[in-house]
């Protein structure tokens, strides 16, 4: 399994990440905690995870291989520009290192 992760700067974390959840869970397994602090979206290529702090909202990508990696963090970095294009939040990924036991 591969992982990247991202940091998006934000005072309202909770909020991008309950929309977020809801909007994927009209089409694949999406699940958030009732105070919108973590969130998880199943994907065919993959695991999205999300967790909001007062620094911003994490959001990480765990894949089988690199491909479906970049398929997925592209999917969920369109819907994250989608989201912020009022207040643009830059997508910087980092990673794409193996991750044992995830997803």
């Amino acid at each position: 399994m591969f992982k990247i992760t991202t940091q998006i700067a934000t005072d309202v974390a909770p909020s991008y990440l309950y929309k977020l959840c809801k909007h994927f869970a009209k089409k694949i397994p999406a699940t958030w905690a009732d105070d919108h602090l973590s969130g998880m979206a199943s994907f065919e290529w993959g695991t999205t995870i999300f967790r909001a702090a007062v620094e911003g909202l994490h959001i990480e990508c765990i894949s089988p291989d690199h491909a479906s990696l970049e398929r997925l963090s592209n999917v969920v970095g369109q819907h994250v520009e989608l989201l912020t294009r009022k207040n643009p939040a830059p997508i910087v990924w980092s990673g794409a290192e193996p991750s044992h036991g995830a997803a």
